[in-house]
């Protein structure tokens, strides 16, 4: 059984696989690359280097995202629902699934 892992924020949450979240943690940055990592609050550049972490699979067995930690403002947060709402639309353009080849390709670059 894959291993799960609790996203949460502000005392609520998800229950995710941790695989998924390498995937979803790729895709994540993909967004915040397109936006400008630079251009970001040093707290949305942790985020983003969390992120990075996970899609590396440097962070095997402690996956997180802190968002507690570093969403601490209204313009971070509504700056990461943007991320959010932008990283929705580019999996949604990949279709119903995601290909066998996109996962293989995604696989080779970690």
């Amino acid at each position: 059984m894959a291993r799960e892992i609790k996203i949460e924020y502000q005392n609520k949450g998800f229950w995710i696989p941790e695989a998924f979240i390498e995937i979803l943690s790729n895709y994540i940055c993909k967004v915040f690359e397109d936006i400008g990592i630079n251009t970001l609050s040093s707290n949305l550049q942790e985020i983003y280097s969390e992120c990075d972490s996970n899609r590396n699979g440097e962070n095997i067995d402690v996956i997180n995202i802190l968002f507690d930690e570093f969403v601490t403002n209204e313009a971070d947060k509504s700056t990461l629902i943007v991320v959010f709402e932008e990283t929705k639309i580019l999996i949604q353009s990949l279709g119903e699934e995601i290909s066998i080849s996109v996962l293989n390709q995604f696989e080779k670059k970690n």
